[in-house]
């Protein structure tokens, strides 16, 4: 085989799979057209040119495919294909770094893949584009005097080189403008000032891992037990990370169990609910025995929270009526109280109060902080309101719209997030804001997790402090601890923080009980070890 041939074949192949491509990806957005609009209904980028880009997307992928069958319009289908494949690139990059709401647009199986597979996946299509349009040999009526020009093959591909790098710089550029066009939160002023508090924070240990952790379920006997994405595993590391044991739990088969569960730790029993499967699993840590107990609860299950060894305090999204609740039931799955005054219930499937129950392991008092805007509030486990308060952001929040569709919800436009992770700690709420002071520069904001303190009972606003991060290690899940430590979770990299600070000033940020606590020590067994 010649290596003319060897180019011919490598460039049908290349051109078959990009046909391939843009025809699924068509086809898969038409096949679920009414949630491909809502999807791009919450992109910051694009909310404002949903519906069109709903309806020309597609098609122009389809056509794309079209133009790359024919020979003498292939061309112009790679240069069309490059272009897209740039652009889509680029959003995806600034939707992971910059966005302060990530929607994925994909359908079918690009939808199953990560953010970084699915980054990675454009940044091949775009190298598989580039060899393509300079493998391709151009089928016109002066083939036969073109051939007879030995110079006229190295300017075609220059010409071609210097296409595809316009056309690189013509993506990158557009999505650049559409990303400084789009108004977006902490790129100007916010209207509110954070009072920093004279807190010292150096990190005590950080390890990454190999599982990705999802939550810390509970500490005992100077251990982090954390989950990660299968509820049959349990993993227990040491205060200074240098130890990681795994337990494997010997679950059965629950239908719509994954990926929407959680876990709670009273050592040495782990209990696991499933937000939609409508289960409460209760596993022994020490003695091979799991009970599985059916819920009689309507709708989601979310945001549990342990009470004591007995009971659980959890959110409920009624399926019928669609609104959100609180209620607190026992280990036995049965419903103890529902609250009737807390929540305001607007049938809205709980998306305009969607937000964390934190419980204070030391008082016993709970917070529910809401994640896109800058309302809370504290009560007991008896549903006693305590206040009903604010976030000091008070001013920097966008009001979030719902769409119904029937019995769907959803959001009509990207919803801000105001509020992240929080952390409920002796007497005081700790939580993560996605706003930017006015008082805070650019750089100070990206590269800590700024971390505002309110008192639990009173709603007052303590203070703020700062927990070091990066792009790599960015703090997405965070929980105060014992003696002034906070182990922060980012994928599988945990970080323990150790904070200093003044008692006067915020004694919460110093010693205080674990998260719980169990009666008796006990050696747990290790079924693997990393």
């Amino acid at each position: 085989m010649t290596m003319e041939n060897i180019k011919k074949t490598i460039s049908t192949v290349l051109i078959i799979l990009l046909v391939i491509m843009w025809v699924y990806s068509g086809i898969s957005k038409y096949q679920e057209f009414e949630r491909f609009g809502i999807e791009l209904n919450r992109s910051p980028y694009l909310h404002q040119m949903s519906k069109a880009i709903s309806y020309l997307l597609p098609l122009g992928e389809l056509l794309l495919a079209c133009l790359l069958i024919p020979a003498r319009t292939r061309l112009v289908g790679l240069y069309l294909s490059l272009f897209l494949m740039v652009f889509f690139t680029v959003y995806i990059y600034a939707m992971l770094n910059y966005s302060y709401y990530i929607s994925c647009g994909c359908m079918g199986l690009f939808e199953k893949l990560s953010w970084e597979e699915h980054l990675s996946f454009n940044m091949m299509a775009c190298l598989l584009c580039i060899v393509a349009i300079l493998l391709h040999r151009s089928e016109t009526a002066l083939q036969p005097y073109i051939m007879k020009r030995p110079n006229k093959s190295q300017k075609t591909v220059k010409q071609r080189l210097s296409i595809t790098i316009a056309l690189i710089l013509l993506g990158v550029g557009s999505m650049a403008i559409l990303h400084y066009s789009t108004d977006m939160p902490n790129r100007k002023n916010n209207g509110f000032e954070r009072q920093f508090l004279p807190v010292g924070v150096r990190v005590l240990a950080q390890e990454t891992f190999m599982p990705e952790f999802r939550e810390l379920i509970g500490t005992f006997e100077g251990r982090y037990y954390l989950m990660g994405q299968n509820p049959s595993i349990i993993y227990s590391i040491s205060e200074d990370l240098r130890d990681l044991d795994s337990i494997k739990l010997r679950l059965e088969y629950v239908p719509n169990f994954i990926p929407r569960f959680y876990g709670l730790l009273d050592y040495p029993l782990v209990h696991l609910l499933g937000g939609n499967a409508h289960t409460l699993i209760t596993a022994h840590l020490e003695k091979d025995s799991v009970s599985v107990i059916p819920l009689s609860l309507p709708g989601f299950l979310g945001s549990p929270v342990l009470l004591d060894s007995d009971r659980f305090m959890l959110r409920v999204i009624d399926s019928a009526s669609l609104d959100a609740y609180f209620v607190s039931m026992d280990r036995a799955g049965q419903v103890i109280q529902e609250e009737q005054h807390l929540s305001r219930r607007l049938g809205d499937a709980g998306f305009l109060s969607s937000g964390q129950l934190r419980r204070d392991p030391v008082s016993g008092k709970l917070s529910y902080v809401h994640f896109n805007d800058h309302h809370w509030m504290s009560f007991e486990p008896d549903f006693q309101l305590h206040v009903r308060s604010h976030t000091i952001d008070t001013n920097a929040h966008v009001k979030t719209e719902i769409l119904r569709h029937g019995k769907n919800v959803n959001y009509k436009k990207p919803p801000l997030a105001v509020n992240a992770f929080s952390s409920a700690h002796r007497e005081v709420l700790h939580v993560r804001s996605k706003l930017r002071a006015d008082n805070e520069s650019q750089k100070a904001f990206g590269s800590h997790a700024v971390i505002d303190c309110y008192q639990i009972h009173t709603g007052e606003y303590l203070g703020s402090y700062y927990l070091p991060q990066s792009n790599k290690h960015e703090v997405k899940q965070f929980y105060c601890l014992d003696h002034g430590k906070v182990i922060a979770l980012s994928g599988g990299t945990v970080t323990v923080f150790q904070i200093h600070s003044n008692p006067t000033t915020i004694g919460a940020l110093g010693s205080a009980a674990p998260l719980h606590s169990g009666a008796v020590a006990a050696n747990f067994r290790t079924e693997r070890r990393y």
